[in-house]
């Protein structure tokens, strides 16, 4: 009897598969595979997306609450005062980000007696949706700022001029290490409309974009 035949009690041979078969039947499983793995991952790119959406919202929320509390979108310092930062990671202690996620106020000084944090979860700052780091930074718009460098000039309404006027508070979000495709998807959430050509959009809007660093985010939070 051939090696690959088998007879069965029932009296019928069964015969293993070819070397044909198998390889069509493996040409098939790679057409599927690779069929579905672009579409696997733009859901996966998508999701990310949207997730960003609902933190930079929630944060929004989070600040808007900060602001109403003692009265300033500024970090406070020891004294209950509010100083001008740069953009500044949320582990650095008396940043924007750090004050942020306090569940008790570190001071009983000054603008700490209003305070009623956590205005947003640590956890979420320190795990961002797109890039592997963030950064909030919160200034004064307009000379005398005290930062290096100055608030970002953000245009709001894409006339080519900055939208804040000198004396403006403004609390800002830097992520590095996002690509191109990424800030694209994102600008078409929350900036639709704003810019006529890719140039413009990564310069205009409530979302910026430049390449340094791997692609830098940067996206206005709130103003007053």
């Amino acid at each position: 009897m051939d090696a690959t035949e088998e007879t069965i009690g029932s009296g019928r041979v069964n015969q293993a598969p070819s070397v044909l078969e198998f390889l069509v039947v493996l040409a098939f499983v790679a057409g599927i595979v690779g069929w579905m793995a672009p579409r696997l991952l733009q859901v996966v790119s998508d999701s990310r997306i949207s997730t960003m959406v609902d933190f930079v919202s929630d944060l929004r929320s989070g600040l808007k609450r900060y602001g109403a509390d003692v009265g300033t979108l500024l970090p406070l310092d020891a004294s209950g005062s509010p100083l001008p930062e740069p953009a500044l990671g949320p582990d650095s202690p008396w940043s924007l980000g750090w004050i942020l996620t306090r569940s008790i106020p570190p001071s009983t000084h000054g603008a700490w007696e209003r305070f009623q944090g956590p205005y947003f979860p640590k956890a979420r700052l320190d795990a961002p949706p797109l890039g592997v780091s963030l950064r909030l930074g919160a200034g004064i718009v307009g000379p005398g700022n005290r930062l290096v460098p100055s608030p970002p000039g953000f245009d709001l309404t894409g006339n080519g001029t900055p939208s804040l006027a000198d004396g403006h508070m403004v609390a800002w979000l830097e992520v590095p290490d996002v690509p191109r495709r990424d800030f694209e998807a994102l600008d078409a959430r929350l900036d639709d409309g704003i810019g006529s050509t890719p140039e413009q959009r990564q310069k205009q809007g409530e979302v910026i974009w430049s390449p340094e660093n791997g692609g830098t985010l940067v996206i206005h939070l709130l103003h007053r």
